[in-house]
């Protein structure tokens, strides 16, 4: 089934890319194809870059091999951006190609002066996410690696906090701060501007903050305030 999904994705990106630079495409791929198909409307922009989301080896491996950037979810560890940025350059090397330069990785964000209370929120998102993700991926050896490798958490603390959430438990329950460190950008304005630098210098070129809590606004004004 993956090689399906493989060769999906790559069938997608070489019809897409044709379509966004304005050609009239013709292509037979092993899952999508397109006959003499193009757009029925001006475009503003000569070429759209195309970003892969992608977790496992091979996929990360397709992303340097045709992707323009790669897109890292927010339950992969600051950890695992080395691992990424290794299998695109192999997948750019097997088709003579620089990997990709733009990587953006989403990361949920709870920022406040309640230190208990954004972490409950914080823990909560985490927790939901983490459970949903892990049935998700059950079947997906390489996506279970890509959550769950170097993520500083000791293993038998991860696999007590999985049970616990899927008996029911809430995040907030369940979860310790090693799992807010791992998978989460929290707390204070100063703290949150401290953990996106250190995300910043894993080797991402851009990060998408998911701003958690009842007043995301407030979030968003504070958080920038303090960048200006």
């Amino acid at each position: 089934p993956y090689e399906s999904v493989l060769n999906a994705v790559r069938d997608a990106v070489h019809i897409a890319r044709g379509l966004l630079s304005g050609q009239k495409v013709d292509y037979r791929g092993k899952v999508f194809s397109a006959e003499k198909v193009h757009l029925e409307f001006p475009l503003w922009r000569e070429r759209v870059p195309i970003h892969i989301a992608a977790m496992g080896e091979k996929m990360l491996r397709l992303c340097g091999e045709l992707g323009d950037g790669l897109l890292i979810g927010n339950m992969c560890p600051p950890s695992f951006t080395e691992t990424a940025i290794k299998r695109m350059e192999e997948g750019a090397a097997r088709v003579g190609r620089c990997r990709p330069s733009e990587i953006t990785k989403y990361v949920p964000c709870s920022v406040g002066t309640d230190d208990l209370a954004v972490k409950k929120v914080a823990c909560n998102a985490i927790g939901h996410t983490l459970g949903t993700f892990w049935k998700a991926y059950a079947s997906s050896n390489a996506a279970i690696a890509a959550i769950r490798n170097d993520n500083g958490i000791d293993p038998e603390v991860f696999d007590c906090v999985l049970e616990r959430l899927a008996a029911g438990e809430t995040g907030a329950e369940a979860l310790d701060d090693t799992f807010i460190r791992a998978y989460g950008v929290v707390g204070s304005v100063d703290d949150c501007i401290e953990q996106i630098e250190t995300i910043g210098d894993s080797g991402i070129t851009q990060l998408t903050l998911t701003i958690l809590g009842e007043a995301p606004e407030d979030a968003i004004r504070m958080l920038g305030a303090a960048t200006r």
